[in-house]
């Protein structure tokens, strides 16, 4: 937990840095004055207090729902005695859980900013997907608030197995937040490119059946009505081609690297398991 917590805490700071400069790195393709962008950048690190200070209520209910199925609340339901061993690591988990609400607050408001930007600010341009990929570095990066928990996870099973339900609890209530952290972020902006393109292939296609006045509405083929055939299905086939999702071959590359460290992790601790058993 102390580990977890530690990591939480450096993050966070890291993400929040990092988000700053992606946004920066948007600003050529938002339609936005420099008051407004300003506003913006200076809400991705300031938040309301009532929603960070609700954490002092929901830390200790998360740490308690998620640790219900452990030997240490299940013992006391049962009309046991709190050990007082136990108290450095209750008032850790707490603050650990407390500082995850707060990182919640601060992320998902963050990813539902970066939402819509995609949505209504961003200019999206077929031929220059690599303008809009902040926004899937913004998503994936997100995947490392939980990367170290996931990947700590069969490690602290081979430690006590006792904490396989407190773990698997902790899994379902993070896991949600993985996924909407890794999709809000980028789906306004990947269903504007999803729109665009369609649009984009009925004009040709529009085109290809002889009416060429639809192609002045192109953004890209504006004023080419004497475009051959041959030009308007090599077009075609290049508008198919075009990635729907805000990456390129970088973020695929880090997408996989972040999703593949837990189960590298998972296959380490089997082996040391394994080890154990067979050498003591």
């Amino acid at each position: 937990t102390a580990v977890l917590t530690a990591y939480a805490l450096g993050i966070t700071c890291y993400l929040i840095n990092r988000q700053e400069k992606e946004l920066k790195r948007l600003e050529p393709v938002l339609g936005l004055s420099e008051g407004e962008f300003r506003q913006i950048h200076h809400g991705l690190r300031h938040h309301p207090r009532w929603l960070l200070w609700c954490g002092w209520l929901v830390g200790p209910v998360a740490m308690i729902l998620v640790n219900s199925p452990g030997p240490l609340i299940r013992g006391m339901m049962a009309g046991g005695p709190f050990p007082g061993s136990a108290t450095w690591g209750v008032i850790l988990a707490g603050i650990f859980w407390l500082i995850f609400y707060q990182m919640m607050v601060v992320f998902l408001r963050n990813a539902l900013v970066f939402h819509r930007l995609g949505a209504r600010e961003a200019k999206v341009n077929l031929f220059d997907i690599s303008s809009l990929t902040p926004f899937s570095r913004v998503a994936i990066r997100n995947l490392l608030i939980f990367i170290a928990g996931f990947a700590l996870s069969p490690l602290i099973l081979v430690y006590s197995t006792q904490q396989l339900l407190p773990l698997l609890t902790g899994l379902a209530v993070t896991v949600p937040f993985c996924l909407a952290l890794l999709l809000i972020p980028i789906w306004a902006v990947h269903k504007r490119l999803v729109q665009e393109k369609e649009e984009e292939l009925k004009r040709v296609g529009q085109a290809l059946a002889g009416d060429r006045s639809v192609l002045r509405d192109s953004h890209i083929l504006e004023g080419a009505e004497e475009l051959t055939v041959t030009g308007l299905v090599m077009y075609r086939q290049m508008i198919k081609d075009v990635n729907e999702w805000p990456m390129e071959a970088p973020e695929f590359l880090r997408f996989g690297a972040y999703v593949v460290i837990p189960f590298l992790a998972w296959v380490g601790a089997a082996l040391v398991e394994r080890a154990l058993d067979v050498f003591i």
